[in-house]
């Protein structure tokens, strides 16, 4: 009896130990009683506070148009002979583009002619009358010849063969200047109607870029500011603003206008472009623009400081399309953060990349 007891408390106690076994290797499982737990880190990169000259920047949208350009029409209604250009090509000043048929145009001149031939020898009839041949027009006096002219139907016939004249010249399209054909729309042996447009000509020696800015920004515009283009095709050439639109449209946005040197051609109209214009500054302390996040509504730079990273509020001022001014909340010996930050928290442990910084 005194033998099952003790095997029975021998159980007992062997149980208890092993559930208490059982607890602890729990808790140290969920990471209890082992020590503090491990935070993660954050693998960043670092850049510098600098200090010196800075390059302000104001970047603006804008779009390209030729500066010189015409739409070309023809002035009057008859069926197209002949078009005699293809879009793109580039055509000389006075070159004919197109050609209107002039069969009853040329039949209008030939009966021009004669009526005007026959108010010609009435008009010499008229003269000698008041004692004077046509071949002494230069010492008829005015008010005679004029009369004689206006009795004879001469005035008349005149204006009707000059009309006529004008007419025919009509039949041809040319170009006023220098340029390339863009957005030709008609083709031969179709009828053209009066104002029909035949297509553009444009001289993009030159370009006209037309920009937006903020309201704000008008006090860095005016007439004669240099400005830096950039195209999405990499071409980056400057120009000069020549005027500002004096009217602030409902969105708060300004109209800029500007001209540019077309570089070996390849700018197009209506090619969007970004609009640059360049400041120098002194003694400012700027950052990477990638340092800088947005917290509660306002500007936030992460610090390293000892494999932690430091909330640090800032106030901003002018960019450029890689750093930006810093006006306070940073000293010039500070580290700051430029990757990984945009979850950080304060005092969040952090370690540095290895790998170099790239450019910004």
């Amino acid at each position: 009896m005194r033998v099952s007891s003790f095997l029975v408390l021998l159980c007992l106690a062997a149980l208890f130990f092993s559930c208490s076994s059982i607890e602890q290797s729990g808790e140290d499982d969920l990471g209890f009683g082992s020590g503090d737990q491990v935070e993660d880190t954050t693998v960043v990169k670092i850049g510098s506070v600098l200090i010196g000259g800075f390059e302000s920047e104001i970047i603006c949208n804008g779009r390209l148009s030729a500066n010189k350009q015409a739409v070309l029409r023809f002035r009057i209604s008859e069926q197209i002979q002949e078009i005699r250009i293809v879009g793109g090509e580039h055509v000389d000043k006075g070159q004919v583009l197109a050609v209107l048929r002039g069969d009853e145009l040329e039949n209008q001149s030939r009966r021009s002619r004669l009526v005007l031939e026959k108010a010609t020898v009435d008009l010499d009839d008229r003269l000698i009358d008041y004692g004077y041949r046509i071949a002494d027009t230069l010492r008829v006096p005015r008010s005679i010849l004029r009369m004689a002219k206006i009795k004879s139907g001469y005035l008349t016939a005149q204006f009707d063969y000059d009309e006529v004249q004008q007419n025919l010249g009509k039949t041809k399209v040319t170009a006023p200047f220098a340029g390339t054909v863009a957005n030709l729309s008609k083709s031969a042996h179709n009828d053209a109607q009066v104002n029909d447009e035949l297509c553009t000509l444009l001289d993009e020696s030159e370009m006209r870029v037309e920009f937006t800015l903020l309201e704000g920004e008008l006090d860095k515009f005016s007439p004669g500011t240099v400005i830096e283009v950039v195209a999405a095709n990499g071409v980056v050439v400057e120009g000069s603003v020549t005027h500002i639109n004096p009217v602030v449209e409902k969105s708060g946005l300004v109209r800029g206008y500007g001209i540019i040197k077309n570089v070996r051609g390849r700018l197009l109209s209506g090619m969007n472009v970004e609009v640059i214009v360049k400041r120098q500054m002194k003694d400012k302390m700027y950052v990477p623009k990638a340092a800088v996040v947005r917290r509660d509504n306002r500007s936030v730079v992460f610090t390293f400081d000892s494999g932690r990273a430091k909330w640090n509020y800032v106030e901003t001022g002018n960019e450029n399309r890689g750093y930006i001014c810093i006006e306070s909340g940073l000293n010039g010996d500070q580290k700051v953060i430029v990757s990984n930050n945009l979850t950080l928290a304060h005092d969040s442990f952090v370690k540095i990349d290895s790998r170099p910084i790239e450019q910004l």
